[in-house]
């Protein structure tokens, strides 16, 4: 459940964070470092996330990734998207603490629900290999392919490997060039790769029905 900011408090954290990320603009990191931690104190969700940011890369301040937890979970309570995606990815490689899939799980869900796209990848992942709650791979899938929809090249590049390999589905060249010429499009460097390969093996009628999808898709 999210903190109840007073009014007075979330003025000033506005006007803190706002301050901050100026000064961040200039590259005066050392100005700005206060000014957040202060926001971030008062449950300011942009600057909590900013500050766990800085902390996680260590940008201006020494790497904390604990600390970059600490702050990400503020910003998280407040149901910043961003920040739950980040506090889940922390959870999930096990940085700044111990590894936690269910709560990394959380997390990813929390901001997928918000349409985050890494998040709904992410999710996807643990959702298809059973990590962190229980295995299903056909909504882990179809959690890629949401993502896709919203321009995440690895989840259509996931989903062309899933489909020309037969990976928890019957193998089906049409659609995994399908998805590889998607993320192809969306700028994955391996997918082109996959292309070629494929339609190497292909016939000319799957071939035009991979066009076929293609336009189906756009209307």
């Amino acid at each position: 459940m999210s903190k109840t900011i007073r009014p007075e408090d979330a003025a000033r954290a506005e006007s803190l964070t706002v301050q901050a990320m100026e000064a961040l603009r200039d590259a005066r990191a050392e100005k700005a470092l206060p000014l957040l931690e202060e926001a971030a104190h008062l449950h300011h969700p942009v600057a909590a996330n900013q500050l766990g940011a800085l902390l996680e890369h260590g940008h201006g301040v020494a790497k904390n990734e604990a600390r970059a937890r600490h702050f990400y979970a503020i910003a998280a309570d407040q149901g910043l998207a961003l920040a739950q995606f980040n506090l889940g990815f922390l959870l999930h490689m096990g940085r700044g603490g111990a590894q936690d899939l269910t709560q990394a799980r959380n997390f990813y869900r929390k901001a997928a629900e918000k349409g985050d796209a890494t998040a709904l990848l992410n999710l996807g992942i643990l959702t298809a290999r059973g990590e962190g709650g229980p295995k299903d791979v056909t909504a882990g899938y179809m959690l890629w392919e949401r993502a896709a929809a919203k321009g995440e090249a690895m989840a259509a590049f996931n989903l062309g490997m899933v489909h020309a390999g037969g990976h928890g589905v019957p193998i089906d060249f049409v659609r995994g060039c399908y998805w590889f010429e998607t993320a192809f499009r969306l700028g994955h460097p391996q997918a082109g790769m996959e292309v070629q390969k494929l339609r190497k093996v292909m016939g000319e009628e799957e071939i035009t029905a991979v066009a076929r999808l293609h336009k189906e898709q756009q209307a």
